[in-house]
């Protein structure tokens, strides 16, 4: 086989490869943009070790997003756009001279591999993974295995090759500058320390817009992005269909059920992102400690219990571990609170016998536990559970509907709401700007 020929191979290898590569970091961009707007985990978060949005919401992806107005799915996109146009003019002209271009890719190319090196670093020290981010790496090391394997002729002039990496990495910087700039940093991220730092509600009614007044101190304490965004999601909850319903006081966890704020959530105990939400709601009750109730409903990421879901796991812990909650909170509601609170910790960890273990240190009758957790009728509550979410669209978990609309589940919003009274004329809102266009 002639050396051309070869060549040929290896620049389509590296096209493919860059090619497959943009549309999974335009997938990971697009993930990104509906996690921080609508709270809308990605299909890669699976449990507390492997989870696309801790590391793309963690300290270091942050920052490289503020300091230069791109996140990273958008940085893996600008190279792979350069990637390609590196390559396509020696499949087009091979026997051209390319020593530049070859060199330009090389940098480039190895240039992305040191830097991967250094977020698998990362992540590894955060102690989470990335499937998408993994699946990237691999991009970047196929592209850069073929880019040194090439035979070429030393380039024309190194200066000129490296000013060509530069300049087309600029280019494409530019073409993704404006979207880059209208992908939000995380709203729970940026909103949890100023709601931390609230005064809680006095009474069960909305509070009145003044200098002390929560709302109002909340809002002075954020930044114009952080407004925006809790605007547009307070926009998104008005425009979500009402859909009323009778509140289930066995299903009440936390208030009194005809408090004027009814927030319903629904939990899965394997999700990540519902403990966290779990975390944060303990935070607000502490903070808005009357004036608001919670119900807690499940929805099993299972196929085992749950027929809107194909996978289903061989031991069905997720399904196991609701209706291990559905039945210890009719007998012992604290004991309740305190096994779902000890399912989360263990949440890594969780398998049915460790379930059972945790369950016998709370319920003084595991015999009648296990009875309940076999009967139809638990098996029906889990069902009506699942109905319920599904009749208002839920996507993920976790879920929320505040006074019969569906809300985003992210912990300042949930407050914001609590604060008003579920009222959306409250004075204070009008320090937030006009909503953006909702995407249809």
């Amino acid at each position: 086989m002639s050396q051309e020929l070869k060549n040929a191979r290896r620049d389509w290898m590296i096209v493919i490869a860059a090619a497959l590569g943009a549309a999974l970091c335009l997938y990971q961009w697009v993930a990104l943009y509906s996690l921080r707007t609508a709270g809308t985990a990605p299909g890669c978060s699976v449990n507390d070790a492997v989870d696309c949005a801790v590391v793309w919401n963690a300290p270091l992806s942050l920052q490289v997003q503020q300091l230069t107005g791109l996140p990273f799915p958008a940085w893996g996109l600008a190279w792979c756009f350069v990637i390609i146009g590196l390559t396509l003019p020696r499949i087009i002209r091979p026997s051209g001279r390319h020593g530049n271009r070859t060199l330009a890719l090389r940098i480039l190319a190895s240039a992305a591999a040191a830097i991967c090196v250094g977020l698998l670093v990362y992540t590894l020290m955060i102690k989470v993974l990335c499937p998408t981010c993994l699946m990237f790496y691999v991009v970047v090391a196929v592209v850069t295995y073929f880019a040194w394997s090439r035979g070429d002729a030393s380039p024309r002039d190194p200066l000129l090759a490296l000013l060509q990496t530069a300049g087309w990495m600029a280019g494409a910087v530019v073409l993704l500058i404006y979207p880059g700039m209208q992908t939000p940093l995380s709203l729970a991220t940026q909103t949890l320390p100023p709601v931390a730092s609230a005064a809680p509600a006095a009474s069960a009614q909305p509070p009145t817009a003044g200098p002390t007044d929560p709302l109002t101190r909340l809002f002075s304490s954020l930044n114009a992005e952080v407004k925006q965004l809790l605007s547009n999601a307070l926009a998104e909850y008005r425009a979500a269909p009402m859909q009323p319903r009778a509140t289930d006081p066995r299903r009440v966890t936390f208030g009194d059920p005809n408090s004027p704020v009814h927030i319903v959530e629904w939990i899965d105990l394997m999700c990540p992102h519902c403990r966290e939400l779990h975390s944060a709601l303990d935070e607000i009750m502490s903070l808005a400690p009357v004036g608001w109730s919670l119900e807690t409903r499940f929805y099993p990421l299972d196929g085992v219990c749950n027929a809107g879901i194909q996978r289903r796991t061989p031991d069905g812990t997720r399904c196991l571990a609701a209706k291990m909650l559905v039945c210890l909170g009719d007998a012992d509601r604290a004991a309740e609170l305190r096994l779902r609170s000890d399912f989360f910790a263990s949440q890594s960890k969780l398998n049915p016998n460790l379930l059972w273990e945790l369950a016998a240190k709370q319920s003084t009758d595991i015999n009648a536990l296990r009875g309940c957790v076999d009967s139809a009728d638990t098996a029906n509550r889990i069902a009506e559970d699942i109905a319920y979410a599904n009749g208002h669209g839920i996507q993920g978990t976790p879920f929320t509907v505040i006074n019969g609309r569906a809300a985003p589940a992210v912990p300042a919003v949930l407050y914001t709401l609590i604060l008003t009274g579920g009222t959306l004329d409250h004075p204070a809102l009008q320090m937030l700007p006009p909503p953006q266009p909702m995407q249809q």
